[in-house]
């Protein structure tokens, strides 16, 4: 860890020490204001003694006893008393440890090391400053429980201790603690169930997604009337919500329990309370049941993620009324019938997954006009022809998924307007006709496939038109063709396609070469 120089400095030395500074800056506090100023000071040459690793030297350098502890990096005072208010030492690449004497800094009020190395465990004179309203230590390696000390901060309003190595079970006076606004135990090892409050308090938000929680969320957690954000996401939580959660939270804004064992229907009573609600994760559970007809009500969503669930039933066509949602998952369900015509309307939307459910019928084509697409799955048994004019409104368009389906009709070459397409999928469906050459023009595509289906190659030459426009995809890794009636011959600029390709699967087709040819991989 190297030497501790700070801590051979006498406290004598360290007393005229902090008497310039106060000359300095024309204040004349009393004896014991001057004492405490030195306090801090030995407080923080504490812990940069107990720091193992500064790799840009920003303690080496600055926290030196030449300047008040005031002008120290990281270091905030309060304007009257001159006293440390605010310790903030996040992003610095330090590694070492919080050593006892931080409980020294008696007007500390806020302590953030985020995004750093620290390790072992937090001091239990932590609990000697009263004034702590924040502690954040975010993103270190940090071990041990959640420390008891902390029930002792009556005033703390943010607790942060998202990714570290926090271990056992969220202790029970933790969501009792009265000032406390915001708490967040993701990204740890926790397990056990989730304490029920006896008290309500002023929280706002709770995070603690990412653990190994288990049982079921306590009915008591619907009764924080305060709760904007929730985050459950990523446990091994059981159980259902209730029915009236709307009525109950109507200032939440984000419920997240994505990826438990959660069960039973979505709630839908009075979803218009929840009218500040905008993300909605319950992928990866097991809700049962339809999608409620009142999704409507949601007007400020703008993520819904329904994803991997056992939905049965048609998409509510009132999900038009969501005007807001960028967002729109639903993949692996069984939801059937067909997809809305209501879906082109929504102007915002990024990304529609709605595949591997039973949905039937065409895909409306206002969905091919929505110009901020970026994303569309719609693996299912849907039928018909795609638009003549498809990619010409997708400037946007990144991933464009279609395959196991019953299309049929040729692919149309302005798919080439789709500039930014890296992922073409159409494999397993009836497409029939010429495969275009105009895919050379999709110039970012790295994944193509459209095997199995009925594609053939230009009469009027020998050579693979098309496979001689893919030597324009410079990014191409992969490309399926296999099981159509492809004709023809290699064309001689295959051996300039992508020096990145990985896979190229063409069996069953009637491709001849008049060369010898390998891949360059």
């Amino acid at each position: 860890m190297g030497g501790r120089p700070g801590l051979s400095i006498s406290f004598t030395v360290l007393h005229i020490l902090a008497c310039l500074t106060v000359t300095r800056t024309n204040i004349t506090p009393d004896f014991h204001s001057r004492t405490n100023t030195t306090t801090d000071q030995y407080a923080l040459l504490a812990l940069k003694a107990h720091i193992a690793r500064d790799p840009r030297n920003l303690l080496a350098e600055n926290w030196t006893a030449k300047a008040s502890v005031c002008y120290w990096v990281g270091v905030t005072c309060g304007a009257r008393k001159q006293r440390v208010s605010a310790l903030d030492l996040s992003f610095m690449g330090l590694r070492g440890t919080i050593p006892p004497e931080i409980g020294k800094l008696s007007f500390l009020s806020s302590f953030t090391i985020t995004n750093n190395s620290f390790h072992g465990s937090l001091p239990s004179e932590l609990a000697h400053l009263p004034r702590l309203k924040i502690v954040d230590i975010a993103n270190n390696n940090f071990s041990g429980e959640i420390p008891s000390l902390l029930n002792f901060l009556q005033k703390l309003e943010r607790l942060v201790l998202h990714g570290n190595n926090f271990m056992g079970t969220i202790p029970p006076w933790l969501f009792n603690i009265s000032t406390l606004k915001h708490v967040d135990l993701s990204h740890n090892l926790l397990h056990g169930n989730i304490p029920a409050p006896a008290e309500f308090g002023n929280i706002e938000e709770i995070d603690v997604s990412w653990n190994q929680i288990s049982g079921s969320i306590p009915s008591t957690f619907w009764n924080m009337s305060t709760l904007q954000l929730l985050y459950l996401g990523y446990n091994r939580l059981s159980g259902s919500l209730p029915d009236d959660l709307c009525q109950r939270l109507t200032f939440l804004q984000v419920l997240a329990v994505d990826d438990n064992g959660l069960f039973g229907p979505i709630p839908s009573h009075n979803l218009s309370r929840c009218r500040e609600l905008n993300a909605l994760y319950l992928w990866g559970n097991k809700f049962d049941g339809r999608i409620p007809k009142d999704i409507g009500k949601l007007t400020n969503l703008n993520w819904l993620d329904l994803g991997f669930n056992n939905l049965i039933g048609r998409i509510p066509t009132d999900i038009a009324n969501c005007t807001l949602l960028e967002v729109l998952w639903l993949p692996q369900n069984y939801l059937t019938g067909e997809i809305p015509d209501e879906i082109g309307q929504l102007r915002y939307l990024r990304f529609l997954s709605l595949g591997a459910n039973n949905l039937t019928g065409t895909i409306p084509f206002s969905i091919f006009n929505n110009s901020v697409l970026q994303a569309l799955d719609c693996k299912n048994s849907l039928s018909g022809r795609l638009p003549p004019t498809v990619g010409r409104w997708l400037p946007n368009l990144e991933v464009l998924l279609l395959w196991e389906n019953k299309l049929d009709g040729p692919i149309p070459s302005s798919i080439s307007n789709a500039s930014g397409l890296t992922t073409l999928h159409l494999s397993w469906n009836s497409f029939s006709g010429v495969v275009p050459a105009a895919l050379g023009n999709l110039r970012l595509l790295q994944s193509l496939a459209f095997k199995a289906n009925f594609l053939t190659t230009e009469s009027s030459t020998s050579e693979i038109n098309f496979l001689a426009s893919l030597t324009n995809c410079k990014y191409l890794k992969n490309l399926w063709i296999s099981e159509n009636p492809i004709n023809g011959l290699l064309p001689t600029q295959i051996g300039n396609l992508s020096s990145s390709l990985e896979i190229i699967y063409a069996d069953f087709c009637n491709i001849k070469a008049a060369f010898q040819w390998k891949l360059g991989i």
